[in-house]
């Protein structure tokens, strides 16, 4: 069994509880999701650091805790940052738009959308259908006649390759 193939495994066998437990704190789907998905991400490039002090299932639900307190910790610096910012903004009419944000935002979605192009399959498909088709990830792995899992770390691959390509 390759290194890979290992690692899904532990990816099937632990992602709902590893999910379920993130899920218990934050109480955000999409959040838990994604920190999930960072914790297995991590697990798998710093494998040579496991000490064997703990089970597996133990060393990556202690890695999405670290990962979700460091979310907390980012969106907390960035509210103490931009909370004048954000209550003007509020005040602000929706039709008052800053046309250089509005410039900057396109240039963004342009980027990604390059970035999107680049990728192989199934990366490419798997990352339009769950995006921009709003597919499941069990409608994605129906569709590709593979496991849920699967449809997972494909979609998180994309977005780390995605990632890589902006500048």
């Amino acid at each position: 069994m390759s290194l890979l193939e290992s690692f899904e495994e532990l990816y099937r066998l632990y992602y709902s509880d590893v999910y379920h437990f993130i899920l218990s704190i934050c109480k955000d789907k999409d959040l838990a999701e994604e920190i999930t998905q960072e914790a297995f991400y991590k697990a798998m490039i710093n494998a040579d650091k496991f000490e064997g002090k703990s089970t597996v299932k133990t060393w990556i639900i202690k890695i999405a805790r670290n990962e979700l307190y460091n979310h907390y910790k980012k969106q907390k610096r960035l509210q103490l940052v931009g909370e004048d910012d954000v209550r003007e903004e509020e005040r602000s009419s929706s039709i008052d738009v800053d046309p250089s944000e509005d410039i900057a935002k396109r240039e963004t979605i342009k980027e990604i959308i390059d970035a999107h192009q680049k990728l192989e399959e199934p990366y490419k498909q798997v990352f339009s259908l769950r995006c921009f088709g709003n597919l499941s990830f069990a409608e994605i792995a129906k569709l590709y006649k593979r496991t849920e899992s699967w449809a997972r770390v494909t979609f998180y691959r994309a977005k780390q390759k995605i990632r890589e390509e902006m500048p």
